[in-house]
């Protein structure tokens, strides 16, 4: 068993946690493939999801985590030790042993034996955004709290926080669902893709015109999406005064590294079709299980992200404040109640700005209409993918849902 063996990190552990875990046999049932144990025994060195992490990271020349070839994998795994121990550390203090041993014993394991780094990934989205709200001094913070009477699915914890200046009494529910798709990402393959909802015609138009072309067509994961919210949906009641239910969707792990969370970001919010916009047209997708439309009355807020490198390292949400040279920030925020998102964007309120961090996106029109992607591809291939992508254009203009 593992806890008969010598614990490997105890000089990475500076809180003793992992080796009280690996002592006690919380770790007993983990592969020895999983990320966590090699990690603890310095054997990194790969990462499943490198290529995406490594398009969302900044370009900042002071990352400890970068060198000449590559990436220093030993820098990587000592540091997301030495941080997740403290995490799991404070996690204990907040919410108790009992609930973070279950946590770490049967869902941080991702599988146990038959080990899935996704599960694993997932279950790292959860500490990040877990840990974000526990340093913002809650007064109560409540593992899987039973929040919805007619469902016995919880969200991952609720928080209750007294505002300074207003001394405003509120509670926040927080839900956080992880996208994981393809890792074979083909670097030198050029790729096309409409991010808004295309009817049948424009979805056969768009992949034939593709086809024409050899570009690679993909198409948005809508219905994941979608599973996302009415999950989510069916954790939360409608909240009450000064009541905030909060859905984070990391959308790291795209099939492009490129697309990041304007995939989904998109989906949710164009002013043609949005999901979140036009509830309407979400209701009539050809999906098994539409858009439960009783998310517009439950979810106060989602918040679309993509995950750096770096913010695996340190399990820290507050990275994604770091500028992307393209997306700016890596993250957006829709507020679903009219009223908040305008008393917020005039700072009539700033109780959601205060819990979060963030302004609700202003949604004001500037949206990709086509996923685009040409690295690697030669000269003769821009052109006939700019030529195809003008075509496509048309395509999505004329043909949306």
């Amino acid at each position: 068993m593992r806890h008969d063996k010598p614990f490997p990190a105890s000089e990475w552990d500076l809180f003793s946690t992992f080796e009280n875990m690996w002592n006690a046999g919380w770790l007993d049932s983990y592969s020895d493939e999983h990320f966590l144990i090699r990690a603890l025994e310095n054997r990194i060195q790969d990462i499943q999801w490198k290529d995406q992490f490594l398009n969302n990271n900044s370009d900042s020349i002071y990352s400890p985590i970068y060198r000449p070839g590559g990436i220093d994998y030993s820098s990587l795994s000592r540091n997301f030790v030495i941080n997740l121990s403290g995490i799991f550390k404070g996690m204990i203090n907040m919410f108790g042993e009992e609930h973070i041993k279950k946590f770490i014993v049967d869902q941080l394991s991702a599988g146990k034996e038959k080990y899935n780094e996704n599960v694993f990934f997932q279950a790292l989205s959860e500490i990040e955004i877990l840990r974000f709200y526990g340093s913002r001094n809650p007064v109560n913070s409540v593992y899987e709290p039973p929040v919805t009477a007619e469902s016995k699915r919880n969200p991952e914890a609720s928080f209750e926080y007294i505002l300074p200046h207003s001394q405003k009494h509120i509670k926040v529910n927080v839900e956080v669902k992880t996208a994981n798709f393809n890792t074979s990402f083909d670097d030198n393959h050029s790729f096309l893709m409409p991010t808004i909802l295309l009817n049948d015609k424009g979805r056969e138009d768009f992949a034939n015109t593709c086809k024409a072309n050899k570009i690679k067509t993909l198409m948005p994961r809508v219905s994941k999406l979608v599973d996302f919210i009415n999950s989510a949906t069916e954790k939360f009641n409608e909240p009450e005064p000064d009541e905030y239910n909060l859905l984070y969707v990391n959308w790291s792990y795209s099939d492009y590294p490129i697309c990041g969370f304007i995939e989904a970001w998109n989906l949710l919010t164009n002013d043609q079709n949005g999901l979140l916009l036009y509830p309407d047209k979400a209701t009539k997708l050809n999906m098994k299980k539409p858009l439960n439309t009783d998310a517009l009355k439950r979810i106060t807020a989602i918040i679309v992200y993509t995950s750096s490198l770096e913010q695996l390292m340190f399990s820290d949400f507050s990275y994604s404040w770091q500028r992307h040279p393209m997306f700016k920030h890596r993250f957006r925020m829709h507020v679903i109640n009219d009223r908040l998102r305008e008393d917020e964007l005039a700072d009539r309120s700033r109780s959601l700005f205060q819990i979060t961090g963030m302004n609700p996106d202003r949604n004001e029109g500037n949206f990709y209409i086509l996923g685009y992607y040409r690295r690697g591809a030669s000269n003769n291939e821009k052109l006939i993918l700019d030529d195809t992508a003008t075509q496509l254009t048309d395509i999505i203009k004329n043909e949306c849902f």
